[in-house]
């Protein structure tokens, strides 16, 4: 639970959710796209606080559900009765563009409609309802073609197999920072190891100021030693990275 496992080219991640009886949900992205299911669930950040500050749950187990990943592509969202299941008002307090994304399920006919008029997309039953997530194959291809070409270019992977090459790819996950946006922040977990596909970024450390360009990579100490980050880095530009977690 909680670390991700990989399994012919996606990853999957499974977590507690919070309920009456032990339920677990996950979370799983393949190709640049990922669906999470909740499970049964409770989600109201003062609720939660609340059960936190009566030590009904650890600062950990708080975290972990203050950061559900509502960033996926698609949310599959329990929606039962509450106060054991999310209160609509909790989801209504997203911000727009990711209540965009969430389709509720267990859903009662008259909460379904009350939330449809709230703008909620209803998860219905049925193959024709079917959500499909697929890249166009070309700019796929594309995407392939240039991530082979930039580690055949690096030291660090040059010795790699074809084979190799293709797993590392379908472990990593693009990432696009804008100008000025911190990458790397000093002080955080090194969960990431990161390669720069497009941009620059810089990092300054004891005086020194050193530029990341298409082909450099950071956070390998991090990642193999456990350690925090030992410097910010910072996009000079826009860039465009492909991670890899630390699990992979």
């Amino acid at each position: 639970l909680e670390e991700p496992t990989y399994w012919n080219g996606a990853s999957f991640r499974f977590f507690y959710s919070l309920h009456s009886i032990p339920c677990v949900g996950f979370e799983v992205a393949f190709n640049g796209k990922s669906l999470v299911y909740s499970a049964d669930t409770f989600y109201e950040p003062k609720g939660l606080q609340a059960m936190h500050e009566q030590g009904v749950l650890s600062k950990e187990r708080l975290d972990a559900l203050m950061n559900f990943p509502w960033h996926a592509d698609v949310v599959l969202h329990e929606m039962g009765v509450p106060p054991i299941h999310t209160p609509i008002e909790a989801l209504e307090a997203l911000p727009e563009k990711t209540r965009e994304h969430i389709y509720l399920i267990h859903i009662g006919a008259k909460t379904a409609r009350d939330a449809k008029k709230r703008g909620f997309n209803i998860a219905t039953p049925g193959v024709q309802h079917t959500l499909t997530l697929v890249q166009n194959e070309q700019e796929e291809s594309g995407r392939l073609l240039r991530f082979m070409q930039l580690i055949s270019s690096m030291d660090l992977f040059r010795g790699f197999q074809v084979s190799q090459a293709l797993e590392l790819l379908f472990m990593a996950k693009e990432a696009k920072y804008p100008v000025g946006s911190e990458i790397v922040r000093q002080g955080t977990p090194g969960d990431k190891f990161m390669i720069v596909v497009k941009g620059s970024a810089s990092v300054t450390f004891g005086g020194a100021k050193k530029i990341f360009r298409s082909g450099d990579y950071l956070g390998e100490i991090s990642v193999i030693t456990g350690a925090v980050r030992t410097a910010t880095v910072v996009a000079e530009s826009e860039v465009l990275a492909m991670e890899v977690d630390k699990y992979a």
